[in-house]
């Protein structure tokens, strides 16, 4: 079995990432003369879907009532993925333009696994963005840029959110409660959390308690606007 790292500074260098992010040293012939050789850089790669256990989107998945009203737009979320692959929770960066949509790209993730991010071949726990797309009929492929990293406001890297089995609440999992929680967060300009609200509830009191928990202490890197620092909100899913 492959020994687990968490991924702490290397979650920048992951995120946003449109592909394997490979990095070598220089050749013998790239050295400057006199100079010790230099040390070899860490293989990464982003976390990704697994062929095997795809998202849930789609035309099985669309809102009845969005193909209705002809909605389509695209989402950018950012999901938590585990070392072993588990998403305990994800972060709406870019509204889709349509709450039902929205919705949809929050629950797209719920019970699939995922690939885990590696560094040198070893699963590490990262945040990666994920563009999800909602198109009536038949979609052509998109191309999507990256996110500006500054232009939402970002869990922190090397913090633990206060997710997955480790922080489940024991009275819930004895009365086997499950569901998702979506957790409205205002971010004030230091990266603390200055407010916050359930949105959805998971519809245990339990879980929604765990839920506001996890993000009460969490820290973020703010968003920038023009330079300087702002409060904004943001919504965070999480999947008990």
């Amino acid at each position: 079995m492959k020994n687990t790292r968490p991924l702490f500074g290397l979650i920048a260098l992951l995120i946003g990432a449109t592909g394997p992010v490979i990095r070598t040293a220089a050749s013998a012939q790239e050295q400057t003369p006199g100079t010790a050789p230099p040390t070899s850089t860490p293989v990464l790669r982003r976390a990704h879907m697994d062929p095997k256990h795809p998202l849930n989107i789609g035309s099985d998945y669309y809102p009845k009532q969005s193909v209705k009203h002809r909605e389509q737009g695209t989402c950018y979320m950012a999901f938590l993925v585990k070392a072993d692959g588990s998403v305990p929770a994800a972060q709406l960066l870019k509204s889709s333009g349509y709450p039902l949509l929205d919705v949809a790209c929050i629950k797209s993730v719920i019970d699939v696994p995922m690939l885990p991010a590696t560094i040198d071949g070893s699963p590490v726990t990262s945040w990666t963005d994920f563009p999800i797309t909602w198109v009536i009929g038949h979609p052509l492929p998109t191309a999507h840029l990256p996110l500006d990293r500054s232009a939402v406001p970002r869990v922190s890297e090397g913090y633990e959110l206060q997710v997955g089995d480790k922080f489940y609440p024991e009275a819930a999992r004895a009365r086997g409660q499950k569901g998702y929680c979506v957790v409205h967060t205002i971010v004030d300009t230091t990266g603390a959390v200055r407010d916050l609200r359930i949105s959805h509830s998971t519809g245990s009191p339990i879980l929604d308690k765990a839920c506001t928990d996890a993000i009460t202490p969490a820290r973020f890197a703010p968003e920038l606007q023009n330079g300087l620092a702002v409060e904004v909100s943001t919504d965070i899913a999480i999947y008990r």
